[in-house]
């Protein structure tokens, strides 16, 4: 690489994401001080996404480069800043690199159990979180998750053949799981006497709540009022918390409408007083109005 070119180098962190196609573009379009060469930084420079942003956007005189790296992965992150003028990046302070490594409390090597089936989008960003986070799947059938599978995997959890900890979170979307749809009724004091045997924390992630519907019978007419309505709805894993091992999130995005991105949260005091305080800094910049929480 001349110098020349070295001195008018951009890495695009996130390239092939709406905000990053969007800064390679306009650094290649010559309007912003160029001519920039510019580095589209991707975790996979053969994915579709990349190959098509390449195609779409190499200029003649092929100043766009895909290179792999991680926003997680220092090394790779090097390598690819390396002789660049510039980096465009979008960071997030939840996930500040020094509090990342002193922190005690997060345990990178115990992993986490959810129900088999998720969403490929919820899957991959728990795969991809940072802190080294493993994942156990828990079977499931029509009414949710089995509890007798939960034991099964963890009574036999053997630590070197899984080179991590026993899990000691168990992420769970009780009622209309996504994609599978299944609620779970019976089984959910038998999951928690499994979390409680083996002290594991409970995420009751519940955005479906009150959008439970009785199985259709001929003849047999809806709710007639909210006290009934709300009397037939799946009752909550804090329902059987004796522990404080619970925190539930819930939210109006399901019942309000799609763009009423507030949610709030339940759970013992010394949970919700950690999680308020986590949530003081990223909060912090954020437009005051309906916003996710």
């Amino acid at each position: 690489m001349s110098s020349t070119q070295s001195q008018q180098t951009i890495v695009v962190v996130g390239a092939t994401g709406i905000q990053g196609s969007g800064v390679v573009r306009a650094l290649l379009s010559d309007e912003y001080g160029g001519p920039w060469f510019v580095r589209a930084l991707t975790q996979d420079p053969r994915s579709g996404k990349a190959q098509k942003l390449l195609s779409e956007c190499q200029t003649t005189d092929n100043r766009l480069s895909l290179v792999s790296g991680h926003i997680y992965d220092e090394t790779s992150l090097r390598s690819a800043f390396m002789g660049a003028h510039g980096v465009f990046a979008m960071t997030s302070e939840r996930y500040p690199g020094k509090l990342i490594t002193e922190e005690e409390e997060l345990k990178p090597s115990r992993p986490l159990s959810i129900g088999e089936v998720l969403e490929s989008n919820s899957n991959s960003s728990l795969r991809h979180q940072p802190l080294g986070i493993r994942i156990a799947a828990a079977k499931m059938d029509e009414q949710g998750l089995l509890s007798e599978d939960m034991y099964e995997l963890l009574s036999n959890w053997d630590e070197k053949a899984c080179s991590a900890a026993k899990p000691h979170l168990l992420y769970t979307v009780p009622s209309g799981q996504s994609p599978t749809g299944a609620t779970q009724s019976a089984q959910r004091r038998q999951v928690y006497k499994v979390c409680q045997k083996y002290d594991i924390f409970i995420g009751e992630d519940e955005p479906y709540c009150f959008l439970q519907v009785e199985p259709y019978k001929a003849g047999v007419p809806p709710p007639s009022s909210c006290e009934e309505f709300l009397k037939v709805l799946l009752s909550s894993f804090l329902k059987v918390d004796v522990d404080g091992r619970v925190l539930r999130l819930e939210s109006f995005s399901k019942v309000l409408s799609p763009g009423t991105r507030t949610g709030w949260i339940v759970g013992s005091e010394q949970i919700v007083e950690r999680f308020a305080h986590h949530f003081e800094s990223p909060e912090r910049n954020t437009p005051a109005t309906l916003r996710e929480k």
